[in-house]
């Protein structure tokens, strides 16, 4: 039934990927009755062990708890009897470590601006008592591809 729902609900962009790990996969995807855009991070729940599945979990409950502008959104979970489909808001711009490397130049006022967000949501994440444990600009998404700043 919730695996039903997914499909109805959103549409995959042509089946467009935007990142792959060891675990997951995130697509590109539009919802069918407001044509909002979405990532979906799509987890197979057999590359889980008892305690990675249970990390996720953890990790969901956490990023659901999280309201704070510069903090990925996490707008719903789906879970179906082979994957866990994490519906995140779609943030354009890309990973912050592709937009350096493909930049001339990375400005001391640009990495300011950058670390100056960064510590804000660290600071609200400290507040809430909670850890990111693997901080690195591949991990840091830029919300728009003309923003260099923006995470």
């Amino acid at each position: 039934m919730i695996c039903t729902i997914l499909i109805i609900s959103y549409t995959n962009h042509l089946r467009t990927q935007l990142g792959e790990g060891a675990f997951a996969v995130v697509k590109k995807v539009t919802q069918k009755k407001t044509g909002d855009v979405y990532a979906v991070k799509i987890i197979n729940r057999s590359s889980l062990n008892r305690d990675l599945e249970m990390n996720l979990k953890e990790e969901i409950k956490l990023l659901s708890e999280m309201n704070h502008d510069h903090i990925m959104c996490l707008h719903n979970v789906y879970v179906t009897l082979n994957e866990y489909h994490l519906v995140t808001e779609f943030l354009e711009g890309g990973e912050l470590f592709d937009r350096i490397v493909a930049k001339d130049t990375y400005t001391e006022s640009e990495a300011r601006d950058v670390c100056k967000i960064l510590f804000d949501a660290l600071n609200y994440m400290a507040e809430k008592r909670v850890a990111h444990r693997d901080l690195k600009p591949e991990n840091l998404l830029l919300q728009y591809k003309t923003s260099d700043s923006e995470i």
